[in-house]
């Protein structure tokens, strides 16, 4: 069983930044951990539809795992079984048997036996900062404070590994995740495992990651509202190393953006984004503009822009009508490319993808 001094946590996990008034135990750096009675979070999305959905995209995100381990390569197992012995010291305790034979699992109780109770499970989903509270009330009142509500998958709940699983959501999220949360009076929560964090490198390590992604939203214009850390389409394989059981493979970050229902057209923009970069003296704006001049000039040729608007409304993001008639409206292409030139980069490949996404769809329509 987990020992009491590694439970760290109950039914959900409130951060609160300006909740001064409110006591708790825990606290994460200038922040506090506030308990409060949730829903579990339950949701049963494989994550191979859940990337394509923004429903489960801006809803939900947070860490979601499905994938399963395949052998590694030249590791040819044709039976496999499990047992855990609770009278082994705890870390010895399972143990994995490949084709009769019986190798070594190092794993600790304390993320042993959530992790399998959560494999074992029909919901994906381990932890949202996009959470509910049961009394709504409360919940409004909590955002309102500034904080973020937390739910768990039930395995995670009042567990350390659920509290890890936080962190790891939170980590490039804010700054105060170079830190682990404390008790007021006992210090760190730690695992038997586990060692006190080196802050001021995670620090660095923080300031370097956002570094780099702000220079990439720079480069191609994209703003992110929330993102899902993730194990669909990575490789992870087991094997044996002597008399132990290896994993390999990590979990991947994917970045999400609404754009109405162009997520594959936008997919396809960034990937052709992508390829011609790869030219000397290339401008995202300038690849973004000459898009839109040459695709604005297929759509006036091709299709009925008034009839088509009636159709389909509910593709549109606010404004796009009226961006693309102002730019239907200049004849020239000279003249299309200075109203483009006024545009910011977002608003020129928000343009392009809602354009894009119209003809594709109408040229599906009966």
């Amino acid at each position: 069983m987990i020992k009491n001094a590694q439970r760290a946590i109950i039914s959900v996990v409130l951060l609160v930044v300006s909740a001064g008034n409110i006591f708790s135990q825990e606290q994460l750096g200038p922040s506090r951990l506030v308990r409060f009675q949730a829903p579990a979070l339950r949701n049963s999305t494989h994550l191979a539809r859940g990337l394509r959905q923004a429903r489960f995209l801006g809803q939900i995100g947070g860490v979601a795992f499905d994938a399963e381990a395949k052998p590694a390569e030249g590791f040819n197992v044709t039976n496999l079984s499990l047992s855990y012995d609770p009278n082994q010291p705890d870390g010895k305790r399972l143990r994995i048997s490949f084709d009769g034979r019986e190798i070594a699992a190092p794993i600790l109780d304390w993320r042993l036996i959530p992790t399998a109770r959560f494999a074992d499970s029909e919901f994906y989903s381990c932890v949202t900062l996009f959470g509910a509270l049961n009394d709504a009330d409360d919940g409004t009142k909590a955002l309102w404070q500034g904080g973020q509500i937390i739910n768990y998958h039930d395995e995670f709940v009042d567990t350390l590994i659920g509290l890890r699983l936080f962190q790891l959501d939170m980590l490039i999220l804010d700054e105060i995740a170079a830190d682990l949360p404390k008790r007021k009076n006992d210090g760190y929560v730690l695992g038997a495992d586990e060692v006190k964090p080196d802050v001021e490198l995670n620090r660095k390590g923080f300031s370097r990651f956002h570094a780099y992604l702000e220079q990439l939203q720079q480069q191609t214009g994209e703003e992110y509202r929330s993102y899902v850390i993730h194990d669909f389409g990575s490789d992870i394989r087991f094997g044996t190393s002597g008399n132990s059981l290896f994993l390999t493979g990590d979990p991947q970050y994917f970045f999400w953006k609404p754009s109405g229902y162009s997520s594959d057209v936008e997919v396809k923009i960034s990937q052709e984004l992508r390829t011609a970069a790869r030219k000397r003296q290339f401008s995202t704006r300038q690849w973004f503009i000459s898009q839109l001049i040459e695709r604005a000039r297929e759509f006036e040729k091709d299709y009925d822009s008034e009839a088509l608007f009636d159709d389909l409304p509910f593709l549109y993001e606010e404004g796009f009508i009226d961006s693309l008639r102002e730019l239907l409206a200049l004849k020239a292409d000279l003249e299309r490319k200075k109203y483009l030139q006024r545009q910011p980069t977002a608003a020129l490949r928000s343009l392009l993808i809602n354009l894009r996404q119209t003809m594709r769809m109408k040229s599906r329509c009966p």
